[in-house]
């Protein structure tokens, strides 16, 4: 069975442009991004964000985000928050995801 063209989803970005963007945006916006292990200087697998005030963090996997603003601080205690992190590749969309998350979420 072929898929009808319409039900296909186009995406302006790849998944790491839209992270790329998004990460910039947060590192602009005052948060504490490590994106590199402090002992080894080598690429972190899952880079983290922590926001100004310490109390959201959030970890961008290969293909999604995680996210807590509970104060927990590793992915462990993080909730899945977008399976697919192009629908967030406006950077001002995804601080505004972020907000609402601060303000109804855990």
């Amino acid at each position: 069975m072929i898929t009808p063209i319409s039900n296909i989803i186009r995406f302006a970005a790849t998944f790491a442009e839209a992270r790329t963007k998004i990460i910039e945006k947060l590192r602009n916006e005052g948060w504490k991004i490590q994106e590199k292990d402090l002992r080894t200087l080598r690429p972190l697998d899952i880079p983290h964000a922590i926001s100004p005030n310490g109390r959201t963090h959030i970890w961008f996997k290969a293909q999604s985000v995680y996210g807590s603003t509970s104060g927990a601080t590793s992915i462990k205690g993080a909730r899945s928050w977008c399976p697919d992190i192009r629908e967030y590749a406006d950077p001002e969309k995804f601080m505004r995801f972020i907000k609402w998350w601060e303000e109804h979420g855990e």
